[in-house]
């Protein structure tokens, strides 16, 4: 049974709570039942040693990843957003996700599957000529309810550019149909502050973070529909069971140790968490691969950013993620004082923290939570996701 990208709810900007670590104290008495478990058994009922288990490359692990991109939770918000959009014109209705959680495609989704038109953002350089806005306004006819599925990409963090934001977000607010708003959540933070965008929408919502029973759920389907074995490389304890159902509570829903861990190290982001499941999955070195295990990688073989790492490096890595990436030679131009740009991204693309996209640099989603915690860590500006 395919599993769809598991965003399946909204929340209040505010409510937002990222998963838990699992509790110590459940996790010590879960690995007293699993060493009297173990010692009941043999051990070549178990599944190879540790040392005859290999990380595998990107093609062999391709039919165990799940299926369908953040398009397949549409079915589960399409009501909500379409009570939204048959609503009553007012202030917008914004949505912000960190990168990775895939709303622009979801909010792209909705808006074919509707029929409703979209706000296309122009090209990062073009924001700096005002003429461009002017001339592609209005994007539709101004009945008709509108959706803008990335609000950063209208961003450009230079004065020029920032008085093309304010005109555009000017204009959205005057729109007379329901609009409906996909923004970054690192965007958003730098927004709020400089602009006080807050002020100017009715609310704001976040996709609910994905717990560990979701990510049991969604990650260790396509497992199950294969017929293949999953194991936690630690442990030995099967992971592709019984899926729980979703809306379970108590023991039904209660997701290993290793699910919570996952859901806990994203933040419940399903991007990131699937990501860091890829560098955690290994199987036999033999080729055989009807059997898979889970193990944390070593730190050598996750993104690390550079022992060097200096105040201009984070402020690089700051506007890449205010801006949800961003051409090269653009980055140089944001960051004062940022002198040798081109030979610290390309060590950053080496460490594989930062990785080409579309003529654009992005923070990858396994180096994202590294990133996160160091900018944390420097006191700059982090979103609240």
């Amino acid at each position: 049974m395919s599993v769809g990208w598991p965003i399946d709810e909204l929340v209040l900007l505010p409510d937002f709570r990222p998963p838990a670590e699992p509790p110590a104290q459940a996790a010590r008495g879960r690995l007293r039942r699993l060493w009297a478990r173990l010692r009941r058994e043999r051990r070549d009922e178990e599944g190879p040693a540790p040392d005859s288990l290999e990380r595998p490359d990107g093609a062999k692990c391709q039919p165990v990843l799940p299926r369908g991109g953040p398009e397949t939770a549409l079915p589960g918000l399409e009501g909500l957003l379409d009570g939204w959009m048959a609503g009553p014109a007012g202030p917008a209705r914004v949505v912000v996700a960190p990168p990775g959680a895939g709303v622009e495609a979801l909010l792209r989704a909705f808006a074919g599957a509707r029929r409703h038109p979209v706000l296309e953002p122009p090209g990062r350089t073009e924001l700096l000529e005002p003429q461009r806005l002017d001339a592609a306004w209005p994007p539709a006819d101004p009945s008709r309810p509108l959706v803008v599925p990335a609000l950063e990409r209208w961003l450009l963090r230079r004065a020029s550019a920032l008085a093309t934001f304010r005109r555009l977000v000017e204009r959205l607010v005057a729109w007379p149909a329901p609009l409906l708003v996909g923004c970054d959540s690192w965007a958003w933070a730098y927004l709020r502050r400089a602009l006080e965008l807050e002020r100017q929408v009715a609310e704001v919502w976040a996709p609910a973070p994905v717990e560990g029973s979701g990510l049991c759920r969604w990650l260790a389907a396509p497992f199950r529909d294969r017929g293949l074995e999953l194991f936690d490389g630690r442990s030995g304890r099967p992971l592709a069971g019984p899926l729980p159902e979703a809306g379970a509570s108590g023991e039904d829903a209660a997701p290993s140790a290793v699910f919570q861990r996952l859901a806990a190290a994203s933040r419940g982001n399903p991007g990131v968490a699937l990501a860091l499941w890829r560098t955690e999955l290994r199987t036999r070195d033999d080729g055989d691969c009807s059997s898979w295990w889970i193990e944390p990688p070593d730190e050598n073989e996750l993104p690390r950013l550079p022992r060097d790492a200096d105040r201009a490096l984070d402020l690089l890595l700051e506007a890449l993620l205010i801006h949800n990436g961003i051409e090269p030679e653009l980055l140089a131009e944001l960051v004062p004082g940022a002198g040798g740009t081109a030979p610290r991204l390309r060590e950053l693309e080496r460490a594989g923290v930062v990785a080409g996209e579309g003529g654009e640099l992005v923070v990858t989603p396994a180096a994202y939570p590294t990133v996160r915690r160091r900018l944390a860590q420097q006191k700059l500006l982090i979103d609240d996701l």
